[in-house]
């Protein structure tokens, strides 16, 4: 939240900006992390934040990096060939990238530019979980596991009581007080299930 703030400040739009998990200059993020929750976590807050969301190439296809023991794994330990990877589509990075793109194509049809050109504004934060709301969508990314049902108190300024993730198609509720209960720390994408689009089931 803080960087988000940050970015609003110096930037005159943060929309425009180009966001990415990793990029030739850094460890690759798979270099530090084979957890594919905290992944497909760091993946949709890069796919939904606000800017222009960038993957570095080779990312889809799970690449690592080579660390170097002596250099580390910074360029050029992370710039594998990628035809090496026979272009795979069936990775699963690559498919939830591709169920992201779906779902980002449809917020568009919907939507028009209201999701893209929205920034986002944090609903809920703690040291695990962040919640925020773009658009007509909410966020929920946590950055570690937490083995126990937690209750999010949300803003009143949220009116729908029903929401559905796009990537689950499980039904959240919103309570009496105000509370969004979570019982795993995968990410969700929720939208009102009032959205004529909550129907809606990525293919990938």
């Amino acid at each position: 939240e803080k960087q988000v703030k940050e970015n609003e400040k110096y930037f005159k739009d943060t929309t425009l900006s180009g966001i990415f998990l990793d990029n030739h200059d850094q460890d690759r993020f798979l270099n530090h992390t084979q957890n594919s929750i905290r992944i497909q976590n760091a993946l949709v807050y890069l796919m939904f934040s606000d800017g222009i969301p960038i993957v570095y190439m080779g990312t889809e296809q799970n690449f690592t990096g080579n660390s170097n023991e002596k250099y580390g794994a910074k360029d050029p330990w992370n710039r594998e060939p990628l035809w090496r990877s026979t272009y795979n589509r069936s990775t699963w990075i690559y498919k939830y990238l591709t169920k992201l793109n779906q779902i980002r194509s449809l917020l568009k049809e919907k939507y028009d530019e209201e999701f893209f050109l929205s920034h986002q504004q944090t609903i809920y934060i703690d040291n695990d979980t962040y919640i925020y709301k773009k658009g007509p969508i909410l966020v929920i990314v946590s950055n570690q596991l937490f083995n126990r049902t937690k209750n999010f108190s949300l803003y009143s300024t949220i009116y729908f009581n029903q929401w559905k993730d796009l990537l689950s198609n499980k039904i959240y509720e919103i309570n009496k007080y105000n509370q969004l209960e979570i019982n795993n720390w995968l990410p969700q994408i929720l939208l009102p299930v009032s959205s004529s689009i909550s129907h809606f089931c990525p293919t990938s």
